[in-house]
């Protein structure tokens, strides 16, 4: 197998892994470190190129090419570890002496494989790799520090991951683990690489590491994410549906079952706000009062002046069935009429009318009733039709009595 066959593969498998995280980041869930990983899978990218290339250079002898590609091949490499360490020390939020010693020592390490590149390159000296005139590859001791000094690197964050991790729950400790494992799976292949520097085993650790990474960490933020999602929306949804019950608690009448006070004012400043915009619908306002309540209750009690209310609210619902009825005091109803009602108001409160006549005769309940309809640029407020309708209501009262 030709030797850039594995690090197009590498690159191949983690552009498709990592498409939306490294081209959809706006449609990507948020993770802890989420921009410094976006940066470690960049410099990762950068290092498979940088192997690629050598890889076809070497194949058709353009040694010139494959020693710049080297020195490429390198300072991709030290942005990888930087990048990786960052990563670690922002997703575990640890912020701890540790954490910042490993983001010094990865600084270090770039600072150093930096000098030794330009070192090899500009001075010429075979200390940490060379071409010979045929345009084999050698490997020198340098080489060899810079690699155990990334194998220290890696196990200490695998150290740190795996340690960091254990205070957490199932799942978060499993990502730290999944880290964990990417650091030691680093440390094999780089021990390895160290004897065959032929063989492109940093792009296989890297490989399988990102590969443990998507599977472990990206993919369990995103059901956690999703699942943190899902518990919020049912978390929502029953939110929603107790304010929908306290808000029909609070709009409904405990007693009598129909509108209550807070539903009317609300509603009557709809209707003031349309009055003042001229937007207002034709409507009409009946005023209802309850004869009698208090003797009543002195004579019954309070429980049989509860069923004359109920009573009274019940002979109301009948007649106005389709409008709003509301009870806005403790004998008091309110109806605003519109629509169908309104087009037949007349008829309807001489029917009210006929019954209360009826039912006084009887000694049933009688309930007095005084309608006012909306005039439109006379009526400026809601309160001027009430105070007709209700001078009406009382008028009504004293001739049933």
């Amino acid at each position: 197998m030709r030797y850039e066959y594995i690090a197009i593969l590498a690159l191949t498998v983690l552009l498709i892994t990592n498409y939306d995280f490294l081209f959809r980041a706006k449609q990507v869930h948020h993770i802890a470190g989420q921009r410094a990983y976006r940066a470690f899978l960049v410099s990762v990218g950068a290092f498979f190129l940088a192997d690629l290339l050598w890889g076809i250079f070497d194949s058709y002898h353009l040694y010139q090419a494959a020693y710049v590609d080297t020195m490429f091949f390198f300072l991709a490499m030290a942005a990888t570890v930087i990048m990786w360490m960052l990563f670690v020390s922002k997703y575990t939020e640890d912020g701890s002496v540790a954490s910042t010693i490993l983001i010094t020592a990865g600084g270090v390490f770039v600072v150093f494989q930096v000098c030794v590149v330009i070192v090899n390159c500009f001075f010429k000296t075979d200390f940490m790799f060379w071409m010979d005139d045929e345009g084999n590859y050698h490997a020198g001791i340098v080489r060899d520090i810079s690699y155990i000094f990334q194998i220290v690197l890696f196990a200490s964050t695998a150290v740190y991951a795996f340690l960091n991790g254990r205070k957490y729950e199932r799942s978060k400790k499993k990502r730290h683990y999944a880290i964990a494992s990417f650091g030691m799976a680093m440390v094999l292949m780089i021990v390895i690489q160290i004897f065959f520097p032929l063989v492109p085993l940093n792009s296989m650790g890297y490989l399988i590491g990102t590969c443990i990474l998507h599977v472990h960490v990206l993919e369990s933020e995103r059901d956690d994410y999703r699942n943190r999602i899902e518990q919020a929306l049912i978390r929502e949804k029953i939110q929603q549906k107790e304010l929908g019950e306290f808000k029909n608690l609070a709009y409904t009448d405990s007693l009598t079952q129909v509108k209550s006070k807070l539903a009317y004012l609300e509603d009557i400043a709809e209707l003031d706000r349309q009055m003042k915009d001229g937007t207002a619908a034709s409507f009409a306002v009946a005023v209802f009062d309850l004869n009698g309540l208090k003797k009543i209750n002195d004579k019954y009690g309070h429980d049989a002046g509860d069923r004359a209310i109920i009573e009274a609210s019940n002979l109301i619902l009948r007649h106005f069935a389709n409008s709003k009825v509301y009870r806005i005091g403790g004998d008091e109803f309110v109806s605003i009429l519109t629509d169908g009602d309104y087009k037949s108001r007349r008829q309807l409160i001489e029917a009210f009318k006929s019954e209360i006549i009826k039912n006084a005769k009887a000694g049933k309940v009688v309930v007095s009733v005084g309608m006012s309809s909306y005039m439109p640029g006379a009526d400026i407020a809601f309160s001027g039709i009430f105070e007709r309708a209700d001078r009406l209501m009382y008028e009504e009262k004293i001739s049933l009595r």
